[in-house]
């Protein structure tokens, strides 16, 4: 016997090792959903109760946007203008409340008229597209044609200021939002307009060849507290 043929035999008798079991990559959500919750906070909520998901907030358009581009998540969890505005993402879940699933916006005023066709009225928002977009949102749901002036915060607890220093004539926000602005506010806040247009509540969308089954799980399980933070009351699959 040859001494190849003699190792040949031998590595035949040992039993080779086990493979470890590869663990596919924990799916990933991003969350761009700006609320009175900072997004460190907001953050360790979600993970905690998103299970066996990795949560990533962000609390300005501009990183939500470059981290998309750069490192896709599997699942986006924001405003449904936000999804709408995304050719790759396909809504899976729409957040509804009760038999809605959208609702108006208002201009709210320190009870003061305005006109929306003066180019010199200022509107207060958050900025939940980027300037050119979010333009363009606001004028398709107040239902005007001219270009509206912008002041645009990244926080839902900046649009206050804005109406009590006078640097906006109204701001705009969900009609849902209003009680919770005026228990903040010792303003004298009236609503000035009510959109014609409805707006989407919160939504979450797939990317392409993302890892639904963990996520889809684990939608279904966030308790009504943390719906309630994202704005909505229970998840419709769509």
């Amino acid at each position: 016997m040859t001494l190849a043929t003699l190792l040949i035999s031998l590595n035949l008798l040992v039993p080779s090792a086990p493979m470890e079991a590869v663990q596919a990559p924990t799916p990933r959500v991003f969350v761009y959903l700006p609320t009175d919750i900072r997004p460190r906070a907001f953050q360790k909520l979600l993970g905690t109760n998103f299970t066996g998901v990795e949560v990533t907030v962000f609390g300005r358009v501009r990183d939500f946007q470059k981290n998309l581009k750069k490192n896709p998540p599997d699942a986006v969890l924001s405003y449904r203008p936000v999804l709408d505005t995304m050719s790759a993402v396909v809504t899976g879940y729409q957040g509804a409340v009760g038999a809605a699933v959208s609702e108006s916006y208002v201009l709210l005023t320190v009870g003061k008229k305005i006109d929306i066709t003066n180019p010199g009225t200022v509107i207060g928002v958050v900025d939940i597209l980027g300037r050119k977009e979010m333009g363009k949102f606001v004028s398709t749901v107040l239902g005007v044609s001219n270009k509206l002036k912008l002041k645009r915060v990244t926080k839902t607890e900046d649009l206050l200021p804005l109406l009590q220093f006078s640097a906006a004539d109204a701001i705009l926000i969900p009609k849902s939002s209003v009680d919770g602005f005026r228990k903040k506010s010792k303003l004298e806040l009236a609503v000035e307009l009510e959109s014609p247009t409805k707006v989407g509540f919160p939504a979450i969308g797939f990317l392409p060849k993302a890892r639904k089954a963990l996520i889809e799980g684990a939608v279904g399980k966030l308790p009504a507290q943390v719906n309630a933070i994202i704005g909505v009351k229970r998840w419709n699959r769509l």
